[in-house]
Protein backbone atom coordinates (compact mmCIF):
# COMPACT_ATOMS: atom_id res chain seq x y z
CA UNK A 1 0.00 0.00 0.00
CA UNK A 2 2.65 2.38 0.99
CA UNK A 3 4.56 1.29 -2.54
CA UNK A 4 1.48 2.38 -3.98
CA UNK A 5 1.28 6.04 -2.60
CA UNK A 6 4.66 6.26 -3.12
CA UNK A 7 3.95 5.63 -7.08
CA UNK A 8 1.08 7.93 -7.09
CA UNK A 9 3.07 11.03 -5.33
CA UNK A 10 5.55 10.52 -7.94
CA UNK A 11 3.31 10.67 -10.66
CA UNK A 12 1.70 13.79 -9.81
CA UNK A 13 5.14 14.82 -9.74
CA UNK A 14 5.90 14.02 -13.21
CA UNK A 15 2.69 15.56 -13.82
CA UNK A 16 3.37 18.23 -12.54
CA UNK A 17 6.56 19.23 -13.61
CA UNK A 18 4.88 17.96 -17.55
CA UNK A 19 2.24 20.32 -17.35
CA UNK A 20 4.82 23.04 -16.77
CA UNK A 21 7.58 22.11 -19.24
CA UNK A 22 6.23 23.89 -22.35
CA UNK A 23 5.53 27.05 -20.55
CA UNK A 24 8.69 27.04 -18.77
CA UNK A 25 11.03 26.59 -21.91
CA UNK A 26 9.10 29.09 -23.86
CA UNK A 27 11.17 31.37 -20.95
CA UNK A 28 14.78 29.99 -21.34
CA UNK A 29 17.74 31.71 -22.51
CA UNK A 30 17.64 28.79 -25.40
CA UNK A 31 15.05 31.13 -27.72
CA UNK A 32 17.27 34.20 -26.89
CA UNK A 33 19.58 35.71 -29.88
CA UNK A 34 23.12 34.01 -29.32
CA UNK A 35 24.93 37.04 -28.57
CA UNK A 36 22.26 37.96 -25.68
CA UNK A 37 23.68 34.06 -24.50
CA UNK A 38 26.78 34.98 -24.34
CA UNK A 39 26.48 37.93 -22.17
CA UNK A 40 28.59 38.20 -19.05
CA UNK A 41 26.82 35.99 -16.23
CA UNK A 42 27.58 39.38 -13.79
CA UNK A 43 25.80 41.71 -16.38
CA UNK A 44 22.72 39.61 -16.33
CA UNK A 45 22.87 40.20 -12.60
CA UNK A 46 22.37 43.91 -12.87
CA UNK A 47 19.78 45.65 -10.69
CA UNK A 48 17.62 45.99 -12.80
CA UNK A 49 15.14 47.73 -10.12
CA UNK A 50 17.00 50.53 -10.92
CA UNK A 51 15.61 50.74 -14.87
CA UNK A 52 13.51 53.92 -15.33
CA UNK A 53 10.06 53.18 -16.80
CA UNK A 54 10.01 52.14 -20.35
CA UNK A 55 7.94 53.50 -23.09
CA UNK A 56 4.40 52.05 -24.45
CA UNK A 57 3.09 51.95 -27.42
CA UNK A 58 -0.61 54.63 -27.35
CA UNK A 59 -3.12 55.13 -30.27
CA UNK A 60 -4.30 58.80 -29.59
CA UNK A 61 -7.75 60.57 -31.61
CA UNK A 62 -8.12 63.41 -33.52
CA UNK A 63 -9.89 64.93 -36.40
CA UNK A 64 -9.94 66.38 -39.35
CA UNK A 65 -10.41 70.44 -39.39
CA UNK A 66 -14.07 70.07 -40.14
CA UNK A 67 -14.91 67.83 -36.81
CA UNK A 68 -16.40 65.43 -39.42
CA UNK A 69 -14.00 62.21 -39.26
CA UNK A 70 -11.76 60.38 -37.01
CA UNK A 71 -8.17 59.99 -37.36
CA UNK A 72 -5.21 58.14 -35.11
CA UNK A 73 -1.77 58.70 -34.60
CA UNK A 74 0.74 56.27 -33.30
CA UNK A 75 2.68 57.53 -30.33
CA UNK A 76 5.61 56.08 -27.78
CA UNK A 77 4.87 57.53 -24.20
CA UNK A 78 7.17 57.09 -20.75
CA UNK A 79 5.36 56.85 -17.57
CA UNK A 80 6.55 58.87 -15.22
CA UNK A 81 7.02 58.11 -11.39
CA UNK A 82 3.48 57.93 -9.65
CA UNK A 83 2.21 58.40 -12.95
CA UNK A 84 -0.73 56.00 -13.97
CA UNK A 85 -1.02 55.10 -18.11
CA UNK A 86 -4.46 56.56 -18.27
CA UNK A 87 -2.79 60.24 -16.64
CA UNK A 88 -0.34 59.84 -19.23
CA UNK A 89 -2.05 59.01 -22.37
CA UNK A 90 -4.70 61.94 -21.48
CA UNK A 91 -1.79 64.19 -21.08
CA UNK A 92 -0.30 63.28 -24.13
CA UNK A 93 -3.80 63.76 -25.95
CA UNK A 94 -4.11 67.21 -24.56
CA UNK A 95 -0.80 68.18 -26.16
CA UNK A 96 -2.41 67.56 -29.83
CA UNK A 97 -1.64 66.08 -32.99
CA UNK A 98 1.78 66.25 -34.88
CA UNK A 99 0.37 65.10 -38.28
CA UNK A 100 -0.03 67.61 -41.03
CA UNK A 101 -3.91 67.47 -41.35
CA UNK A 102 -4.75 66.27 -37.97
CA UNK A 103 -6.99 68.36 -35.63
CA UNK A 104 -7.36 68.68 -32.01
CA UNK A 105 -11.36 69.45 -30.80
CA UNK A 106 -10.27 70.07 -27.51
CA UNK A 107 -9.63 73.66 -26.76
CA UNK A 108 -6.50 75.43 -26.14
CA UNK A 109 -7.47 76.53 -22.80
CA UNK A 110 -9.24 73.34 -21.62
CA UNK A 111 -7.78 71.94 -18.40
CA UNK A 112 -7.92 68.07 -16.95
CA UNK A 113 -8.65 68.04 -13.36
CA UNK A 114 -9.10 64.79 -12.17
CA UNK A 115 -8.60 61.55 -13.63
CA UNK A 116 -9.30 57.69 -11.94
CA UNK A 117 -10.05 54.71 -12.86
CA UNK A 118 -12.57 51.70 -10.90
CA UNK A 119 -12.48 48.32 -12.56
CA UNK A 120 -13.14 49.14 -16.53
CA UNK A 121 -14.35 52.60 -15.78
CA UNK A 122 -12.53 55.92 -16.04
CA UNK A 123 -13.60 58.76 -14.38
CA UNK A 124 -12.26 61.88 -16.14
CA UNK A 125 -13.39 65.72 -14.69
CA UNK A 126 -12.24 68.35 -17.00
CA UNK A 127 -12.84 72.23 -16.73
CA UNK A 128 -15.87 74.26 -18.13
CA UNK A 129 -13.63 75.33 -21.30
CA UNK A 130 -13.57 72.16 -22.39
CA UNK A 131 -17.19 72.26 -23.40
CA UNK A 132 -17.56 74.80 -26.38
CA UNK A 133 -21.30 73.14 -27.29
CA UNK A 134 -21.97 72.05 -30.68
CA UNK A 135 -20.39 69.16 -32.71
CA UNK A 136 -16.91 70.00 -31.55
CA UNK A 137 -17.22 69.57 -27.83
CA UNK A 138 -18.53 66.07 -28.78
CA UNK A 139 -15.95 65.35 -30.97
CA UNK A 140 -13.24 66.03 -28.02
CA UNK A 141 -15.30 63.89 -25.77
CA UNK A 142 -15.02 61.22 -28.37
CA UNK A 143 -10.84 61.35 -29.10
CA UNK A 144 -11.09 61.50 -24.95
CA UNK A 145 -13.27 58.43 -24.74
CA UNK A 146 -11.54 56.20 -27.97
CA UNK A 147 -8.74 57.28 -26.91
CA UNK A 148 -8.56 55.30 -23.57
CA UNK A 149 -10.74 52.38 -25.11
CA UNK A 150 -8.09 51.27 -26.87
CA UNK A 151 -5.75 50.98 -23.49
CA UNK A 152 -6.01 47.29 -21.66
CA UNK A 153 -8.30 47.48 -19.38
CA UNK A 154 -11.26 50.59 -19.98
CA UNK A 155 -14.03 49.82 -21.36
CA UNK A 156 -16.28 52.71 -20.26
CA UNK A 157 -15.07 56.96 -19.76
CA UNK A 158 -17.51 58.70 -17.36
CA UNK A 159 -17.36 62.48 -17.94
CA UNK A 160 -17.61 65.17 -15.33
CA UNK A 161 -17.16 69.06 -15.90
CA UNK A 162 -16.02 71.40 -13.06
CA UNK A 163 -16.91 68.08 -10.67
CA UNK A 164 -20.65 67.90 -12.03
CA UNK A 165 -21.86 65.24 -14.23
CA UNK A 166 -22.13 65.77 -18.31
CA UNK A 167 -25.85 66.47 -19.58
CA UNK A 168 -26.14 65.47 -23.09
CA UNK A 169 -27.41 67.23 -25.70
CA UNK A 170 -31.43 65.83 -24.39
CA UNK A 171 -30.40 67.17 -21.02
CA UNK A 172 -30.55 64.13 -19.77
CA UNK A 173 -27.41 62.71 -18.04
CA UNK A 174 -24.75 61.44 -20.10
CA UNK A 175 -23.86 58.21 -18.46
CA UNK A 176 -21.06 56.31 -19.77
CA UNK A 177 -19.23 56.18 -23.03
CA UNK A 178 -17.91 53.90 -25.07
CA UNK A 179 -15.71 53.59 -28.22
CA UNK A 180 -17.38 55.41 -31.30
CA UNK A 181 -16.97 55.19 -34.68
CA UNK A 182 -18.16 58.38 -35.82
CA UNK A 183 -19.24 61.79 -34.42
CA UNK A 184 -22.41 61.54 -36.40
CA UNK A 185 -23.13 58.21 -34.48
CA UNK A 186 -22.72 59.92 -31.45
CA UNK A 187 -24.66 62.87 -32.01
CA UNK A 188 -27.76 60.86 -32.85
CA UNK A 189 -27.06 58.61 -29.63
CA UNK A 190 -27.25 62.51 -27.70
CA UNK A 191 -30.19 63.76 -29.33
CA UNK A 192 -32.51 60.40 -28.50
CA UNK A 193 -35.77 62.04 -27.35
CA UNK A 194 -36.20 61.15 -23.22
CA UNK A 195 -40.09 60.68 -24.33
CA UNK A 196 -38.60 57.62 -26.14
CA UNK A 197 -40.42 54.34 -25.18
CA UNK A 198 -36.76 53.08 -23.92
CA UNK A 199 -33.23 53.50 -24.42
CA UNK A 200 -30.15 51.86 -23.82
CA UNK A 201 -27.95 53.15 -21.24
CA UNK A 202 -24.68 52.48 -19.51
CA UNK A 203 -25.80 52.22 -15.57
CA UNK A 204 -22.94 52.25 -13.07
CA UNK A 205 -24.21 49.62 -10.16
CA UNK A 206 -22.52 49.34 -6.56
CA UNK A 207 -22.33 45.82 -5.46
CA UNK A 208 -20.34 44.47 -2.07
CA UNK A 209 -17.05 43.25 -2.24
CA UNK A 210 -15.90 39.75 -1.26
CA UNK A 211 -14.92 40.55 2.47
CA UNK A 212 -17.18 43.77 2.80
CA UNK A 213 -14.55 46.28 3.30
CA UNK A 214 -15.66 47.77 0.01
CA UNK A 215 -18.50 48.26 -2.63
CA UNK A 216 -17.11 47.81 -6.63
CA UNK A 217 -18.55 48.70 -9.62
CA UNK A 218 -20.28 46.76 -11.97
CA UNK A 219 -21.39 48.33 -15.50
CA UNK A 220 -24.72 46.64 -16.98
CA UNK A 221 -26.75 47.79 -20.04
CA UNK A 222 -30.54 48.75 -19.33
CA UNK A 223 -33.47 49.92 -21.18
CA UNK A 224 -34.45 53.39 -19.68
CA UNK A 225 -38.53 54.30 -20.15
CA UNK A 226 -38.66 58.10 -19.79
CA UNK A 227 -37.19 59.26 -17.02
CA UNK A 228 -36.91 56.30 -14.68
CA UNK A 229 -33.47 56.33 -14.11
CA UNK A 230 -33.12 55.95 -10.29
CA UNK A 231 -36.12 53.50 -10.33
CA UNK A 232 -34.13 51.53 -12.91
CA UNK A 233 -31.07 51.33 -10.50
CA UNK A 234 -32.86 49.85 -7.57
CA UNK A 235 -34.25 47.38 -9.71
CA UNK A 236 -31.16 46.18 -11.50
CA UNK A 237 -29.53 46.43 -7.71
CA UNK A 238 -32.11 44.35 -6.57
CA UNK A 239 -31.57 41.66 -9.26
CA UNK A 240 -27.47 41.37 -8.11
CA UNK A 241 -24.66 41.26 -9.48
CA UNK A 242 -23.33 39.15 -12.75
CA UNK A 243 -19.66 39.94 -12.24
CA UNK A 244 -17.58 37.38 -10.09
CA UNK A 245 -16.11 38.08 -6.91
CA UNK A 246 -19.45 40.40 -6.48
CA UNK A 247 -22.08 40.00 -3.92
CA UNK A 248 -25.73 41.08 -3.67
CA UNK A 249 -26.68 44.02 -1.02
CA UNK A 250 -30.40 44.22 -1.08
CA UNK A 251 -32.02 41.43 1.10
CA UNK A 252 -33.89 38.74 -0.69
CA UNK A 253 -37.74 39.56 -1.34
CA UNK A 254 -36.88 43.16 -0.93
CA UNK A 255 -39.35 45.09 -3.35
CA UNK A 256 -39.14 48.81 -4.00
CA UNK A 257 -42.27 50.86 -2.89
CA UNK A 258 -41.57 54.15 -4.50
CA UNK A 259 -38.71 56.86 -4.88
CA UNK A 260 -38.83 60.37 -5.33
CA UNK A 261 -36.50 63.08 -5.98
CA UNK A 262 -36.34 66.45 -4.90
CA UNK A 263 -34.26 69.21 -4.25
CA UNK A 264 -31.62 66.78 -5.18
CA UNK A 265 -32.81 64.20 -2.55
CA UNK A 266 -34.21 61.13 -3.65
CA UNK A 267 -36.07 59.16 -0.84
CA UNK A 268 -36.50 55.54 -1.33
CA UNK A 269 -39.04 53.60 0.33
CA UNK A 270 -38.64 49.95 0.46
CA UNK A 271 -40.93 46.81 1.37
CA UNK A 272 -40.64 45.19 5.21
CA UNK A 273 -38.03 43.03 3.58
CA UNK A 274 -35.81 44.70 3.52
CA UNK A 275 -35.58 45.10 7.37
CA UNK A 276 -36.68 41.85 7.93
CA UNK A 277 -34.51 39.98 6.12
CA UNK A 278 -30.97 41.78 6.52
CA UNK A 279 -28.58 39.36 7.81
CA UNK A 280 -27.26 42.30 10.23
CA UNK A 281 -23.68 43.24 10.99
CA UNK A 282 -22.33 47.17 11.08
CA UNK A 283 -19.96 46.14 8.02
CA UNK A 284 -23.15 44.26 6.18
CA UNK A 285 -25.45 47.25 6.56
CA UNK A 286 -22.61 49.60 5.47
CA UNK A 287 -22.08 47.73 2.18
CA UNK A 288 -26.23 48.06 1.59
CA UNK A 289 -26.63 51.40 2.25
CA UNK A 290 -23.13 52.15 0.34
CA UNK A 291 -24.15 50.45 -2.78
CA UNK A 292 -27.25 52.06 -2.92
CA UNK A 293 -26.02 55.92 -1.88
CA UNK A 294 -23.19 55.00 -4.56
CA UNK A 295 -25.60 53.79 -7.29
CA UNK A 296 -27.93 56.51 -6.99
CA UNK A 297 -25.75 59.75 -6.70
CA UNK A 298 -24.01 58.47 -9.75
CA UNK A 299 -26.88 60.63 -11.36
CA UNK A 300 -26.12 64.75 -10.69
CA UNK A 301 -29.43 65.46 -9.92
CA UNK A 302 -29.05 63.22 -6.86
CA UNK A 303 -27.12 64.22 -4.28
CA UNK A 304 -28.17 63.08 -0.80
CA UNK A 305 -30.66 59.51 -0.27
CA UNK A 306 -33.80 59.19 2.56
CA UNK A 307 -34.28 55.37 3.55
CA UNK A 308 -37.78 54.33 4.08
CA UNK A 309 -39.70 50.94 5.10
CA UNK A 310 -43.37 50.51 4.43
CA UNK A 311 -43.19 54.24 4.47
CA UNK A 312 -41.73 55.16 7.65
CA UNK A 313 -38.35 56.34 8.85
CA UNK A 314 -36.55 53.78 11.28
CA UNK A 315 -33.53 54.66 13.80
CA UNK A 316 -31.42 51.94 12.02
CA UNK A 317 -31.53 49.10 9.38
CA UNK A 318 -30.77 45.86 11.25
CA UNK A 319 -29.18 46.95 14.47
CA UNK A 320 -26.03 49.00 13.97
CA UNK A 321 -26.06 52.24 10.84
CA UNK A 322 -28.18 55.02 12.12
CA UNK A 323 -30.65 55.10 9.62
CA UNK A 324 -33.10 57.72 9.96
CA UNK A 325 -30.60 60.58 8.47
CA UNK A 326 -29.98 61.32 4.96
CA UNK A 327 -27.04 59.72 3.50
CA UNK A 328 -24.30 61.19 0.61
CA UNK A 329 -21.71 59.79 -1.42
CA UNK A 330 -18.78 57.73 0.06
CA UNK A 331 -15.59 57.63 -2.63
CA UNK A 332 -13.22 56.21 0.10
CA UNK A 333 -15.15 52.81 0.23
CA UNK A 334 -15.16 52.58 -3.88
CA UNK A 335 -12.55 49.45 -4.33
CA UNK A 336 -11.64 47.60 -7.00
CA UNK A 337 -11.43 43.53 -7.68
CA UNK A 338 -7.73 41.72 -7.51
CA UNK A 339 -7.29 37.93 -8.20
CA UNK A 340 -5.06 35.95 -6.63
CA UNK A 341 -4.23 32.66 -6.62
CA UNK A 342 -3.33 29.92 -4.24
CA UNK A 343 -2.45 25.95 -4.27
CA UNK A 344 -5.05 23.30 -3.50
CA UNK A 345 -4.23 21.06 -1.07
CA UNK A 346 -2.85 18.55 -3.12
CA UNK A 347 -0.77 21.48 -4.31
CA UNK A 348 -1.01 20.44 -8.22
CA UNK A 349 -3.25 23.41 -8.95
CA UNK A 350 -3.41 27.28 -8.26
CA UNK A 351 -7.35 28.36 -7.58
CA UNK A 352 -8.28 32.30 -7.56
CA UNK A 353 -9.62 34.07 -4.77
CA UNK A 354 -10.90 37.61 -4.95
CA UNK A 355 -9.87 39.73 -2.57
CA UNK A 356 -11.39 43.84 -3.11
CA UNK A 357 -8.83 46.94 -2.53
CA UNK A 358 -9.19 50.59 -2.76
CA UNK A 359 -10.04 52.22 -6.30
CA UNK A 360 -7.18 54.15 -6.48
CA UNK A 361 -4.39 52.05 -4.81
CA UNK A 362 -1.55 54.07 -5.36
CA UNK A 363 0.90 50.23 -6.12
CA UNK A 364 -1.55 47.78 -7.12
CA UNK A 365 1.37 45.05 -7.89
CA UNK A 366 2.87 45.38 -4.45
CA UNK A 367 -0.50 45.38 -2.78
CA UNK A 368 -1.53 42.14 -4.81
CA UNK A 369 1.83 40.43 -3.24
CA UNK A 370 1.05 41.95 0.38
CA UNK A 371 -2.12 39.85 -0.03
CA UNK A 372 -0.46 36.65 -1.17
CA UNK A 373 1.97 37.02 1.96
CA UNK A 374 -1.33 37.06 3.90
CA UNK A 375 -2.20 34.10 2.40
CA UNK A 376 -5.81 32.25 1.45
CA UNK A 377 -8.99 33.28 3.37
CA UNK A 378 -10.98 30.92 1.61
CA UNK A 379 -11.22 26.75 2.99
CA UNK A 380 -9.45 24.63 1.20
CA UNK A 381 -6.32 27.01 0.02
CA UNK A 382 -3.22 26.92 1.12
CA UNK A 383 -0.65 29.41 0.78
CA UNK A 384 2.52 29.85 -1.93
CA UNK A 385 4.72 32.18 0.15
CA UNK A 386 7.56 30.67 2.01
CA UNK A 387 6.45 31.20 5.79
CA UNK A 388 7.71 33.72 7.58
CA UNK A 389 7.98 35.87 4.97
CA UNK A 390 6.53 39.70 5.41
CA UNK A 391 4.94 42.97 3.96
CA UNK A 392 8.76 44.10 4.87
CA UNK A 393 10.91 41.60 2.54
CA UNK A 394 8.80 43.51 -0.47
CA UNK A 395 11.57 45.74 -1.23
CA UNK A 396 10.21 47.49 -4.33
CA UNK A 397 7.92 46.42 -6.98
CA UNK A 398 7.23 48.88 -10.17
CA UNK A 399 6.04 48.67 -13.69
CA UNK A 400 8.58 48.77 -16.47
CA UNK A 401 6.68 48.99 -19.71
CA UNK A 402 4.36 45.75 -19.95
CA UNK A 403 6.86 44.20 -17.42
CA UNK A 404 6.33 44.08 -13.26
CA UNK A 405 9.64 44.16 -11.71
CA UNK A 406 9.38 42.68 -8.01
CA UNK A 407 12.53 43.42 -5.82
CA UNK A 408 12.27 40.60 -2.56
CA UNK A 409 14.88 40.74 0.56
CA UNK A 410 16.93 36.94 -0.06
CA UNK A 411 13.88 36.00 2.54
CA UNK A 412 12.27 34.73 0.00
CA UNK A 413 15.15 32.25 -1.34
CA UNK A 414 16.24 31.38 2.38
CA UNK A 415 13.04 30.94 4.11
CA UNK A 416 11.69 28.52 0.70
CA UNK A 417 11.30 24.92 1.59
CA UNK A 418 12.26 24.11 -1.81
CA UNK A 419 11.00 21.14 -4.42
CA UNK A 420 10.02 21.70 -7.95
CA UNK A 421 6.88 21.62 -6.92
CA UNK A 422 6.83 23.67 -4.26
CA UNK A 423 8.70 26.73 -6.36
CA UNK A 424 6.58 26.28 -9.13
CA UNK A 425 3.78 27.17 -7.36
CA UNK A 426 5.26 30.02 -5.43
CA UNK A 427 6.89 31.84 -8.52
CA UNK A 428 3.43 31.28 -10.74
CA UNK A 429 1.02 32.51 -7.81
CA UNK A 430 3.03 35.31 -8.30
CA UNK A 431 2.97 36.06 -11.74
CA UNK A 432 -0.33 34.79 -12.18
CA UNK A 433 -2.06 37.07 -9.68
CA UNK A 434 -0.10 40.30 -11.10
CA UNK A 435 -0.87 39.44 -14.96
CA UNK A 436 -4.58 39.51 -14.34
CA UNK A 437 -4.04 43.17 -14.87
CA UNK A 438 -4.79 44.19 -17.94
CA UNK A 439 -1.43 46.13 -19.06
CA UNK A 440 1.23 43.36 -17.50
CA UNK A 441 1.97 40.31 -19.53
CA UNK A 442 5.21 39.48 -17.60
CA UNK A 443 7.00 39.32 -14.05
CA UNK A 444 10.60 39.95 -13.17
CA UNK A 445 11.42 38.84 -9.82
CA UNK A 446 14.66 39.31 -8.41
CA UNK A 447 16.55 38.87 -5.03
CA UNK A 448 18.29 41.94 -3.72
CA UNK A 449 18.07 43.60 -6.53
CA UNK A 450 19.65 41.08 -8.61
CA UNK A 451 18.84 38.27 -11.17
CA UNK A 452 19.06 34.82 -9.65
CA UNK A 453 19.15 31.47 -11.48
CA UNK A 454 16.94 29.71 -9.96
CA UNK A 455 14.60 30.26 -6.69
CA UNK A 456 15.62 27.28 -4.40
CA UNK A 457 17.53 24.92 -7.23
CA UNK A 458 14.63 24.48 -9.22
CA UNK A 459 12.23 27.42 -11.17
CA UNK A 460 14.06 29.75 -13.15
CA UNK A 461 14.13 33.29 -12.50
CA UNK A 462 16.96 34.77 -15.14
CA UNK A 463 14.53 35.77 -17.47
CA UNK A 464 10.84 37.63 -17.22
CA UNK A 465 7.96 34.90 -16.40
CA UNK A 466 4.89 34.29 -18.37
CA UNK A 467 1.59 33.93 -17.58
CA UNK A 468 0.76 30.00 -17.02
CA UNK A 469 -2.70 29.69 -17.62
CA UNK A 470 -2.00 25.04 -17.38
CA UNK A 471 -1.84 26.12 -13.67
CA UNK A 472 -5.33 27.28 -13.00
CA UNK A 473 -8.32 25.45 -12.24
CA UNK A 474 -11.44 26.79 -10.80
CA UNK A 475 -12.78 25.92 -7.62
Amino acid sequence: MNRRRKSWSAFRLIALVMLLFLPIMACSNSTLPQEQQDSDADAQKQNVSQQQPGKIAVTLYFTDKNFEKLVTESREIELQTGQTLVEAVLEELFRGPRQSGHETAIPPDAKLLKVSQAENIVTVDVSKEFDVGDIQEIVARIMVTNTLTELPGVKYVKFYKDGQEYIGASGEPLGLMTKTETPQEQLASENQSADDAAKKYNMILYFAGSQAMYVVPEVREVNIAGQRYAQTAIEELIKGPTTPGLYPTIPNGTKLKSIKIENGTAVVDFSKEFKENHPGGSAGELMTITSIVNTLTEFSSIKNIKFLIEGKENETLAGHVIFDQPFTRNEDIIGQRIILYFSNKDANYLIPEYRDIQHDEPNVVKRIVQELIKGPVAEGLEPTMPEGLTEKDILDAKINGDTAVLNFSSNLKTKHKGGSAGETLTVYSIVNSITELPNIKRVQILIDGKVQDTLAGHMALDEPIMRNPNLIKEQ
